[in-house]
């Protein structure tokens, strides 16, 4: 959650830098946050689709990897056209990377844990927020770029070994198998 919101938010730290170092407008660098916003609505469509015929852990790792990809295209690219097509892919990553872990917390968790899950879940973003403004303020611009291509190619690479198979485990609740224990077993519906 950390990496996909700091992915998410660089393109508010970094504005400024465009037009000075870039020579962007004002206008070109909100276009933007407009291409990363288009790439995450295309995402809540195509990512579920995904994560039901790969799983969470596949999705989440590959997406993951295309935020680093896509953004390290960043840390080079010269054009605003550059910029906003790899801002667009990566908005369509993020949408895999998000809808991946909301999926693993009802997957792996039982319901009494999953509201504190998804309160650190959400913290994440303030979290994601300090630590950007705070490295923005003692760090070259492109610093930053290269905290989030790390940072995601670390998930990336952490949930592909670490993470399990989730389409092997019952959501809770949503089988008439799965015994009250939480025990996991069956198909992904």
């Amino acid at each position: 959650s950390f990496a996909y919101n700091f992915s998410f938010i660089l393109i508010d730290y970094v504005r400024p830098f465009l037009v000075r170092d870039l020579g962007m407008s004002l206008s070109q660098t909100a276009l933007l946050y407009t291409c990363q916003g288009g790439g995450v609505i295309c995402g809540a469509f195509l990512m579920p689709v995904l994560v039901a015929r790969f799983g969470s852990r596949t999705v989440v790792s590959l997406s993951a990897a295309a935020v680093a990809l896509l953004t390290l295209i960043s840390v080079e690219a010269s054009s605003g056209l550059l910029w906003a097509a790899s801002r667009f892919g990566v908005g369509v990553m993020l949408a895999g990377c998000y809808v991946s872990a909301t999926t693993m917390l009802a997957n792996f968790f039982p319901p009494q844990v999953r509201a504190r899950l998804l309160a650190a879940n959400m913290a994440m973003f303030s979290v994601a927020l300090v630590t950007a403004g705070s490295l923005g303020a003692v760090a070259q611009w492109h610093t930053l770029l290269w905290v989030a291509v790390v940072v995601s190619a670390l998930v990336a690479l952490a949930s592909g070994w670490l993470l399990p198979d989730d389409r092997a485990y019952a959501v809770f609740a949503d089988r008439d198998d799965v015994t009250a224990s939480g025990s996991s077993g069956g198909r992904w519906r």
